[in-house]
């Protein structure tokens, strides 16, 4: 095996309604995180991202736009 390849490795998958996310990473991601620990990791940020949206609407105005970040 080389070391670096001029050839990448491609997947084709169709999405399907119950996917929550795609996660597309680099492979030094991969070298830290375990598959279960990458979903865990989005899926706890993307749920707080979600907790978080009514209470930055409830803040905004037009000459104040909130974000969630």
């Amino acid at each position: 095996d080389d070391i670096v390849s001029c050839i990448p490795d491609v997947l084709v998958l169709e999405r399907q309604p119950g996917d929550e996310f795609l996660l597309l990473a680099c492979d030094g991601f991969w070298d830290v995180f375990a598959n279960s620990d990458a979903v865990a990791f989005c899926s706890e940020r993307l749920a707080a991202y979600a907790a978080a949206q009514p209470l930055a609407r409830s803040h905004e105005s037009p000459s104040k736009p909130a974000m969630v970040v």
